[in-house]
């Protein structure tokens, strides 16, 4: 009997043993896998403001195979996105430096339309001789009339004696094209006082055989039209080849103070005026002064001179 219950004391203790363990096994399980290390404050100060300041590292703190992947893919459409911006933003350039330049684009329009069809913008046709090279023809883009603004000067020489031309043309903004400064002869001598002389096509006038005059004009560049006027127009008269002018008027000889036989004729301002060399000389001397010539950057005109890739002067 004694042993019967001393066995079933034995069980007992053994039961309440056990299921104290289980209860304290089982707090220790749902407390420890929740318990999570806390972060001190200055140090979850410093964590947010990494996080501010890199908030691309958000997607490291996460540690999921999907979210992974769609910043991959995130990273991948911006760099796609990217190349597709790169030249949509030189095209923006491009456009940005023609709408900044406008008149250059204009100019070289002009330009090119002279190369191919030998016409200028206002349908004038100069035309081409066919044997010689376009390259012959100059241009240039530069302030020739000191106004602030580039002009676009051209010097058409490969057509026949009555289409050459050269010509100025300045930038119209009220129109988006070009206005006509100056059209002559090419063959022209620009001087830094607005002065241009510009020769005659021709020695068909009273000079004769002078070696060292040809007839010509002079131009003076106005700043209220924008253009260049007419300032006088000099011929000679040679006693050797004409003893009468147009006129029927005999050879003046008491105009001739050297006897040389030469006599100037300047026409300016509806007037005529015959005078001897040293006369003449000193006139010339009123209107060109001590001003200096001016040297044109001019370029040939080639196609990739005119397509802007080449240089055209400017200053």
């Amino acid at each position: 009997m004694k042993n019967k219950l001393f066995m079933l004391l034995m069980i007992a203790f053994v039961i309440l043993t056990t299921a104290g363990c289980g209860n304290s096994g089982e707090e220790e399980d749902l407390i420890h896998p929740i318990v999570i290390e806390t972060i001190g404050e200055s140090e979850q100060e410093n964590d947010n403001k990494h996080i501010d300041n890199a908030g691309e590292d958000i997607g490291e703190m996460i540690d999921t195979s999907g979210e992974e992947a769609a910043k991959e893919e995130s990273i991948v459409e911006m760099a796609e996105e990217a190349k597709t911006a790169e030249p949509q933003k030189a095209e923006e350039g491009d456009n940005a430096a023609s709408q900044a330049d406008p008149e250059k684009a204009i100019y070289y329009a002009a330009l090119e339309k002279l190369y191919k069809t030998y016409t200028l913008p206002d349908g004038t046709e100069l035309g081409y001789n066919e044997i010689s090279d376009l390259s012959e023809n100059q241009f240039a883009i530069y302030d020739i009339d000191q106004d602030g603004r580039e002009e676009l000067i051209v010097i058409w020489t490969t057509t026949y004696m009555t289409g050459m031309a050269g010509i100025i043309y300045d930038y119209d903004y009220s129109s988006n094209g070009v206005t006509t400064e100056l059209i002559e002869f090419p063959v022209q001598t620009f001087y830094d006082n607005g002065v241009v002389e510009v020769l005659l096509s021709h020695n068909h006038g009273l000079a004769g055989n002078i070696d060292d005059f040809w007839p010509y004009t002079f131009y003076q560049y106005d700043k209220g039209t924008d253009t260049y006027l007419c300032a006088a127009q000099v011929d000679a008269w040679n006693r050797a080849y004409y003893a009468l002018d147009y006129d029927g008027m005999l050879f003046p000889e008491e105009l001739d103070a050297d006897g040389d036989g030469i006599l100037y004729r300047v026409t300016a301002g509806g007037h005529d005026k015959l005078m001897d060399l040293e006369e003449y000389n000193k006139w010339r001397d009123s209107v060109i002064g001590g001003a200096k010539k001016v040297e044109i950057p001019f370029v040939k005109m080639t196609e990739e001179s005119i397509s802007g890739k080449g240089s055209a002067g400017g200053k």
